[in-house]
């Protein structure tokens, strides 16, 4: 995914939000070097309640094939 938006679609910026408990996507964004910006409070309404995430970020200068 990152290829194609940073390829052919040309992004600049790539965002992820992750719930605060969701360990493993953690673990993945980091892994491919997207850099933690903050936690985004009450962020998602889920099953009847709201819900803080997680932001990260990644620029295209940041971004390589290798990761």
């Amino acid at each position: 995914m990152l290829e194609l938006a940073f390829g052919a679609l040309r992004r600049h910026r790539v965002s992820a939000a992750v719930g605060p408990d969701n360990e493993a996507s953690h673990a993945v964004v980091r892994r491919v070097g997207f850099t933690r910006e903050g936690l985004l409070r009450d962020h998602v309404f889920t099953n009847g309640a709201w819900r803080d995430s997680v932001l990260y970020s990644i620029l295209a200068g940041e971004w390589t094939r290798e990761t």
